[in-house]
């Protein structure tokens, strides 16, 4: 059994597969928030009492994701524990920035995965805390991205930044005029969050980047907005952690 991570920046993903020779399984998978249950449930569960590798991504840097390491450090020995880390190539795909440590290494595996699972010009955006956006050539060469807000960044810098703006309820977004505040607030982040997915595919064909895929927690939210041409891709960061790794699937 393999034990994948995915450290994010508001939680921790995790995902329980199978190896079966070259063929994985998902066997389980849930979230977690950074609290004190976090290491002792990932590393007592009964469900992980068969693990013998551990794959990691972090761009957290919580101090309980570096305790839990240790710990399988030590029950499996290092060579088990896998930490991904930005570089600048991994697996075909050649990155931009020049300063390599300030690339998320989630985002580095979304690529590489997306590249790989398609083997052409892509752009990955991920929809989590923040949606980030990325452009990878035919050639496997990353242009370029953009950052902005996720849907619960964008609440919380207009709830934090207005006087009379009190967001409560649960309203069902969509790209179109609201009858309350809320529902002004949400339609709102709605149709930003659309004109931007459709901006980064504009930019993305300036590249000759025809595929354009969504992953991420927010990713079926996002698709529910309307935006066209986008394919919805799960745990890209996972199966990029598989691509990149030392073991052998």
């Amino acid at each position: 059994m393999m034990l994948e991570v995915d450290a994010g920046n508001s939680r921790l993903k995790w995902r329980l597969v199978d190896v079966g020779g070259s063929c994985i399984n998902c066997i389980d998978s849930g979230a977690l928030n950074y609290d004190a249950s976090l290491v002792e449930f990932l590393t007592t569960d009964f469900r992980f009492a068969d693990v013998n590798c551990l794959l990691v991504s972090d761009v957290s840097k919580n101090e309980l994701v570096h305790e839990l390491c240790n710990i399988y450090n030590k029950c499996l020995s290092a060579k088990n524990v896998f930490i991904a880390s930005a570089q600048k190539k991994l697996n075909g795909v050649q990155f931009v920035y020049q300063d390599i440590d300030r690339l998320g290494v989630d985002r580095c595996l979304g690529m590489v995965a997306a590249y790989e699972k398609f083997n052409a010009g892509v752009l990955v955006v991920d929809c989590g805390s923040a949606i980030t956006a990325d452009v990878v050539s035919a050639e496997g060469v990353h242009i370029g991205g953009c950052i902005i807000p996720g849907f619960n960044l964008l609440r919380s810098s207009l709830s934090h930044g207005t006087s009379d703006i009190l967001l409560g309820g649960e309203v069902e977004s969509f790209c179109g005029l609201g009858s309350s505040t809320i529902e002004c607030v949400e339609n709102g982040l709605a149709v930003m969050v659309r004109a931007s997915l459709e901006a980064f595919v504009a930019i993305a064909k300036e590249h000759k980047v025809e595929v354009f895929v969504l992953t991420g927690g927010d990713a079926v939210l996002v698709e529910k907005l309307g935006v066209k041409n986008y394919i919805i891709c799960e745990d890209l960061v996972f199966k990029g952690l598989e691509i990149v790794s030392p073991f052998t699937f």
